[in-house]
């Protein structure tokens, strides 16, 4: 069967296919060794990404991560020498991930040369349907008992450490900016403090929001605590980690 698997939490529009750049950011155990070299050395995003779909293989061939150490700093050393067991790969598998696990972005396989490997070749099904969806959440899909429940969220100091000043009119401004629009801004070194304070509480906000409405379709209620837990979380997963 066909699968497929996006990750969208953090990305960046690029102007053409070799644009470099000089963001940090990403998991630790799908970062490519390129990636952990910034800013001191700019990347190109696409041979990045082809090092992560590496990763996201070889687990659901292995059921565990190629580059594992017990600390990040072990694990960072062990990404950046590229050795991996391939006890229990078949010919095609290891082929398909060593050709996406190269060290050398410059020699790493592309994306096009990916989809004609044998591996991807063998077996082959009918491709997925494509299906048209909205990117965008409307102002009128902004469920306003939930915006409410943020407003009085942040306006209790107590519950998130400290003063926040959130209306309803931010909380709409902050579901209105997507997750790219928000990167662009914290990833700018152009941009002014001013500026990325304004995003950070803008990404407070959505995160408290996007956890809120997940638990009011699947039926919960949060305790306040638990609920600001699960918004760091999310925050976190959304932007990931930065390596310097």
């Amino acid at each position: 069967q066909n699968v497929k698997i996006t990750d969208f939490g953090f990305c960046r529009m690029l102007s053409s296919s070799d644009e470099r750049l000089t963001t940090p950011c990403g998991s630790l155990h799908f970062c490519a060794p390129e990636v952990l070299e910034a800013p001191e050395e700019s990347y190109c995003g696409p041979p990045a990404d082809v090092w992560s779909c590496g990763i996201i293989l070889y687990g659901m061939l292995r059921g565990e991560h190629p580059f594992d150490g017990t600390t990040r700093e072990e694990t960072a050393a062990l990404i950046r020498e590229g050795d991996f067991d391939t006890y229990k790969l078949h010919n095609n598998e290891w082929d398909m991930i060593k050709n996406l696990l190269t060290l050398d972005p410059k020699e790493r396989t592309g994306s096009g040369e990916i989809l004609k490997h044998a591996y991807c070749q063998k077996g082959k099904s009918k491709d997925l349907p494509r299906v048209s969806v909205s990117l965008q959440m409307g102002c009128e899909e902004i469920d306003q008992e939930i915006v409410s429940r943020v407003v009085q969220l942040h306006a209790n100091p107590g519950e998130q450490g400290k003063e926040v000043i959130v209306t309803s009119e931010l909380v709409e401004k902050a579901m209105a900016l997507s997750h790219e629009e928000m990167g662009v801004v914290l990833g700018d070194d152009m941009n002014t403090a001013e500026d990325k304070t304004e995003i950070e509480k803008l990404l407070d906000v959505r995160c408290t929001y996007e956890i809120l409405l997940q638990e009011k379709m699947e039926g919960n209620k949060l305790a306040s605590e638990e609920l600001t837990g699960k918004a760091k979380i999310h925050k976190s997963i959304i932007w990931g980690d930065c390596y310097r």
